[in-house]
């Protein structure tokens, strides 16, 4: 049937609306937690000036950074439900129908 719980975030009130029911299922049905944050990096590129592009690997490491922390933050809030915080690079529809597809 189901083999996870897969969460995807972006840091904003209204994608975690879903958590307290998340937690509630992930404990009843003692479900594994995957928490997922997707860097958009075509349009953080597209942001940036041409003479700022050297920038662009430093901006997506610090960003990478910040969602790891978050999601880090929210996985204490799954006690004793095994969570995994999972942050991936590119656009965020593909990046969570592929998170989605994959069986673990």
């Amino acid at each position: 049937m189901y083999t996870r719980i897969l969460i995807p975030l972006d840091g904003s009130e209204t994608a975690e609306k879903v958590l307290p029911c998340a937690r509630l299922l992930s404990r009843c049905l003692n479900l594994p937690v995957e928490l997922l944050s997707v860097i958009p990096i075509a349009t953080m590129a597209s942001y940036v000036a041409a003479e700022r592009a050297r920038h662009l690997d430093g901006v997506i490491a610090k960003q990478e950074y910040r969602s790891r922390r978050y999601l880090e933050n929210i996985a204490r809030d799954f006690p004793g439900s095994a969570v995994k915080c999972t942050v991936k690079r590119g656009n965020a529809a593909e990046a969570v129908i592929e998170s989605a597809a994959v069986d673990k």
